[in-house]
This record gives structure tokens, C-alpha cells and sequence, in this order.
């Protein structure tokens, strides 16, 4: 606890310290974070309940898991002026979900199965920022919107264990995974909806923290000013 407060306390002394605007005119704005909860791992934690529940130990088990890296968020902020900023933002994710069962089929086989769904997508987009607050020396609060291309590619695998996989299984398999990427292709739009602030630790450095939808319900990292620290022009404040 003492060590919570102390690194609190520093962070709130580096923040003070800041006196150029974090959102001015004529500047760029770097921020690279990770995303959590994704909704990838809520979507394994409710189908790991559902293939679960109900399992008879005495006749089948059945475990499930998702394993997976990201979101990872990247994005470029250029401010026009006024409290509009624009931007590009992509991100990052991979994952695999996995059903391990066993049970004993009609023709009293014991059968050990494995199932997996293998999935990553890649999201490029253009964004929009509307900034909040006029004096933003230590604080930035701010509201994004994104859309843009979604690159999402999907396999599902299963192996079998004292059964085989015969010629039209495999076949419904395939059927299936070219399906699913059929749809991914149809529909490739990526969206991002969030609120966010930005903490100065300097006058060009500091964190952000996003709240909404980017492939995670939250996302926290850190972000790079660059360019002009003269600041908006006062005269002329009004949105673009």
C-alpha cells in the first residue's frame, strides 16, 4: 500500500510539472496500450460455462480454455486546431479457443477429442477526436470514433483420439472454415467507440487511459506529444 501511494504521489508530482497543452494545434500525438477485458476472453469465459455445466463426470469430461494475446493498440493523432483531432488507429489480436472431451460413442469406443478455433484479426482505421477541455496542461478528456477495415481470419481444427475423422466430417470441417472466412471478408468493418483521458508526466509524455469498444472494453497506455508547444490560438477557439 505504501508503495501504491508513493508511485501516486510521483505521478501527481510529474504532472504538475507539465505546462504545455496536451491537445494543440499543429502538433502530432503517439500512443501505443493493450486492451482488457477483450471480447475474446468474456466470449471464452461464457463458452467455457456452457460447454461445462451439466458435464456427468461418470460418463464424459469436458474442459474448455481461450488463450490469447492483445489487443495492442496503436495510434497517430494530428491536431488541426480548434478541439478536433485526426488520426489513424489500428490494433492487434490473436487467440485460440480449446474443447478437450472425453466420452464413449455408439459403438462403445473411448474416444478423446480435442477441438480448436484459431482466430486473429487486424483492424485499420481512421479516427476522430473531440477533445473536451480548453486548458488541457495536466489532463486531456476526450471522445474518439473509429472506422475502417477489419482483417479477420478464423480456423477451426479437431482431432480424434480411438475414432477417426472420416472423409465427410473433414469435408463439413472445411465447408465450415471456408464459410466463416467468406464472412469475415463480406463484412470487413472495423468500429471503435471510446471516451479517453491522458495524464501528463511532462509536457510532451504521459498515460492514457480509454473506456468503450476497441476490441476491449478498456485499454491503457502511454503516449508521445510531438511538434509545435505553443498552444491553440486563443482568438480563434472553435471546433472544425
Amino acid at each position: 500500500m505504501k508503495k501504491l501511494l508513493s508511485l501516486f504521489g510521483v505521478m501527481l508530482l510529474l504532472i504538475s510539472t507539465a505546462k504545455a497543452q496536451l491537445a494543440e494545434k499543429n502538433t502530432g500525438v503517439i500512443q501505443v496500450g493493450y486492451g482488457y477485458p477483450s471480447v475474446m476472453t468474456i466470449l471464452g469465459q461464457m463458452l467455457k460455462f456452457g460447454f461445462t455445466m451439466g458435464t456427468d463426470p461418470e460418463t464424459s469430461t469436458s474442459s474448455f480454455s481461450y488463450k490469447g494475446v492483445g489487443p495492442f493498440h496503436g495510434r497517430f493523432e494530428y491536431m488541426p486546431g480548434g478541439r478536433v483531432g485526426l488520426g489513424l488507429s489500428t490494433n492487434f489480436e490473436k487467440g485460440t479457443f480449446t474443447l478437450e472431451q472425453t466420452y464413449t460413442d455408439f459403438d462403445d469406443n473411448f474416444v478423446s477429442s480435442k477441438s480448436s478455433f484459431d482466430y486473429n484479426s487486424i483492424n485499420a482505421m481512421a479516427r476522430i477526436n473531440f477533445h473536451f477541455l480548453k486548458r488541457n496542461e495536466k489532463i486531456d478528456i476526450y471522445y474518439g470514433l473509429g472506422v475502417g477495415y477489419a482483417h479477420t481470419r478464423a480456423k477451426f481444427k479437431a482431432e480424434f483420439d480411438g475414432a477417426t475423422l472420416d472423409t465427410l466430417d473433414q469435408k463439413v470441417v472445411d465447408e465450415f472454415n471456408d464459410y466463416l472466412n467468406d464472412a469475415f471478408k463480406m463484412i470487413p468493418v472495423a468500429i471503435e467507440s471510446v471516451f479517453g483521458m491522458k495524464w501528463a508526466f511532462t509536457p510532451t509524455a504521459g498515460m492514457y487511459l480509454e473506456a468503450g469498444y476497441s476490441k476491449a472494453f478498456c485499454q491503457l497506455g502511454l503516449f508521445v506529444k510531438l511538434g509545435n508547444t505553443k498552444g491553440y490560438n486563443r482568438t480563434s477557439w472553435k471546433y472544425y
